[in-house]
């Protein structure tokens, strides 16, 4: 048979030790840290009792994703500079609004500009909760 002979590959090193920067700490101050703290280029863990480590930097490799990717993105952008309808962000780390503390780790997002989506001139009505049964 003319099957090609699988290779092994080495098992990949941890390159970044996993750093504890805070202990027992409640939600309230996790959310308090990542709304004031410049997170960007880093990837955070936090566990159940409060504890909050440092677990990954971002590393050249992702960066030349992210700078190729936005590159990509030039041409269905129609080359402008601002407010052009596809957004390209590359963030390893940010602050999740009502995370419990946890934040959203998206090595890359591409989301629709505000050219495409406007922003609601008025904050939208909260949901209206219902308690007579509709009509059938």
């Amino acid at each position: 048979t003319n099957s090609v002979p699988k290779k092994k590959f080495p098992e990949r090193k941890r390159v970044f030790k996993r750093e504890k920067i805070g202990w027992n700490l409640s939600v309230k101050k996790i959310d308090t840290f990542f709304e004031r703290q410049d997170t960007r280029g880093y990837k955070f863990e936090i566990d159940p009792r409060g504890n909050v480590f440092i677990v990954e930097m971002e590393k050249a490799e992702h960066a030349s994703a992210v700078a190729r990717l936005i590159k990509y993105f030039e041409v269905p952008n129609g080359g402008v500079a601002d407010n052009h309808p596809i957004d390209v962000l590359g963030s390893s780390a940010h602050y999740q609004p009502r995370g419990r503390g946890k934040p959203s780790a998206p090595d890359i997002a591409i989301y629709p500009g505000l050219t495409i989506i406007p922003k609601s001139p008025i904050p939208a009505p909260p949901p209206q909760h219902r308690t007579a049964p509709r009509p059938s």
